[in-house]
């Protein structure tokens, strides 16, 4: 299973158009600013980690093996 890169996750969103906020909805988060620390490199709970990717994978997102690609497709 492939990673996924604060990088990548930073795309998705803007592949989404989708805040910290909506992201932090979306997986069921309480505190939004997890995905932003996320996405500046600081470490987060490997679970916090696995629901992020998981909703972004079942939003149409696919993350490259590479650490830097995503795409999308759309449902």
């Amino acid at each position: 299973m492939p990673c996924m890169t604060p990088k990548q996750c930073s795309g998705a969103r803007g592949v989404l158009q989708w805040s910290y906020k909506r992201l932090a909805k979306e997986a069921g988060l309480l505190d939004y600013r997890v995905t932003a620390r996320f996405e500046k490199g600081h470490n987060i709970k490997s679970s916090t980690f696995a629901v992020i990717r998981k909703t972004l994978l079942e939003n149409g997102i696919a993350f490259a093996e590479d650490g830097l690609s995503i795409s999308w497709v759309e449902a």
